[in-house]
């Protein structure tokens, strides 16, 4: 069974989908959602605007290589209590990443020029967080810049939808991330957005 599969997927990669290039641009923009965190006690970052740009090389009809860079920055608040006592918090936190993903097309429709693709790769993250207003028990205390300054390598899976053909060498695709970052202490993403790349 295992064989036959290696085999099918093998020829599926022997198949061109429609409109592939050797080599396309492109930018990208969403939203990610932070979970973990970031300092002791901080809680999920949430959710906010990300944007990126990518390269993509085709390296066999239906197998790509992708190499992205994005840019995160959201504004969160917190409390942490210490032997009854409490700390507020107002954090700055962005990340500036690098993905590096292979793609299988595992699906083109022959009616619409719509190709159906999952992957994964790692990823590396610089991740900076900024205090920019605490106060102890109501007391207000000096802000902290580049507290928890941190490079993070993880790993994420993606799954999409591209669509070309219809204004070659134009394709637009649809993609949803899942990335783990770093393991200690534990930080992973959600992300969903859209884009465009350019093929030549």
């Amino acid at each position: 069974m295992m064989k036959m599969l290696a085999v099918l997927l093998l020829l599926a990669a022997c198949v061109p989908p429609a409109g592939a290039g050797l080599l396309s641009v492109g930018g990208r923009a969403g939203y990610a959602d932070y979970e973990g965190d970031v300092l002791y006690g901080s809680g999920d970052v949430g959710a906010d605007l990300v944007i990126g740009a990518q390269v993509q090389v085709s390296i066999a009809p239906r197998i790509a290589i992708e190499a992205a860079a994005e840019y995160f920055a959201s504004s969160f608040d917190y409390s942490v209590s210490y032997a009854g006592e409490t700390l507020s918090r107002e954090v700055d936190f962005r990340d500036l990443a690098l993905y590096a993903t292979a793609k299988l097309t595992l699906v083109s429709l022959s009616v619409v020029p719509v190709h159906f693709y999952a992957g994964g790769g790692p990823n590396l993250h610089l991740l900076t967080t900024d205090i920019v207003r605490q106060s102890f028990e109501g007391a207000e205390l000096p802000a902290e810049d580049n507290l928890d300054n941190a490079s993070r390598a993880g790993y994420h899976v993606v799954a999409g939808a591209d669509i070309g053909g219809l204004l070659a060498p134009l394709h637009v695709f649809v993609e949803a991330r899942y990335a783990k970052l770093g393991s200690d202490p534990k930080i992973a993403s959600r992300s969903a957005f859209a884009g465009f790349r350019l093929g030549f």
